[in-house]
């Protein structure tokens, strides 16, 4: 089998293992999954829906658009391991940061847990795939829940809980409107550097930032519009149906023909 064949098969196993865990987590934020949990019923549908269309369309975004939001991450990854271009951006936002003082760090907690989310779901991934390949699979056999079920068991937990940590974090980070909304005022002061140097930055790089700087945005907006104690109710709600769904896969049957 040639390289490129090789590589091909990987790409389709990756893609393959992307959605199959999309699916697991469109399936454990359904209304009817939620509902099953008396310590989060004050939660209405509407709320379920949105927290469910925020978290896959923009933390875990389906395998046809998981090329785009890769990109974007590495792109802004070379960007702030580049002092050429890091500096710029610092002295761009001086003046928020000034502002905030002490309190910069805790502001941009946001925008690190997005990174770390980022990673860890790669992490996860990669593991799953390395672990399909090693039994000779192909994509046709995600398709199949059970051998899905058994992959997953298959990763060491500390793999599974790092992704569900950092998830978690990054929601607590969103919950916090008003440090979310300095994070997103010196966010969109690096935005206006890069369009000032369009010589030092490239479209690329541009378009890492405000792919990073649109998921905050849409987690600002989720919280935003919550009633008072909805914004607890649905940190609540996330870490119930992580720790349901991750105990009861682990005490399930295998499946004899994995």
């Amino acid at each position: 089998m040639s390289s490129d064949t090789l590589q091909s098969n990987a790409e389709s196993l990756r893609d393959a293992v992307t959605a199959a865990y999309w699916i697991e987590l469109h399936d454990r934020y359904t209304v009817a999954n939620v509902r099953r949990f008396r310590s989060v019923a004050e939660a209405s549908d509407e709320v379920i829906d949105r927290l469910r269309e925020f978290f896959l369309d923009r933390v875990y975004p389906p395998a046809d658009r998981r090329m785009t939001r890769d990109q974007a991450f590495q792109n802004l990854g070379s960007v702030l391991k580049s002092p050429r271009k890091l500096v710029p951006l610092v002295g761009g936002t001086i003046f928020t940061v000034f502002k905030m003082g002490r309190m910069i760090s805790t502001a941009l907690k946001a925008a690190y847990h997005t990174l770390e989310a980022y990673l860890e779901s790669e992490a996860l991934e990669r593991e799953l795939a390395r672990k399909a390949t090693e039994r000779g699979w192909d994509s046709g056999d995600l398709l199949d829940r059970q051998r899905v079920a058994d992959l997953i068991r298959s990763i060491p937990e500390a793999r599974v809980r790092r992704f569900q940590k950092e998830t978690m974090a990054l929601f607590e980070a969103l919950a916090n409107v008003q440090l979310l909304r300095s994070t997103l005022d010196i966010m969109s002061s690096s935005r206006a550097v890069m369009l000032a140097h369009p010589q030092l930055y490239s479209d690329r790089e541009r378009a890492g930032l405000e792919y990073g700087e649109s998921i905050l945005r849409g987690g600002y907006d989720l919280f935003l519009s919550l009633s008072s104690g909805q914004d607890r109710l649905i940190l609540e709600t996330i870490r119930i149906i992580e720790n349901d769904w991750y105990d009861r896969l682990r005490m399930a049957e295998p499946d004899s023909q994995a």
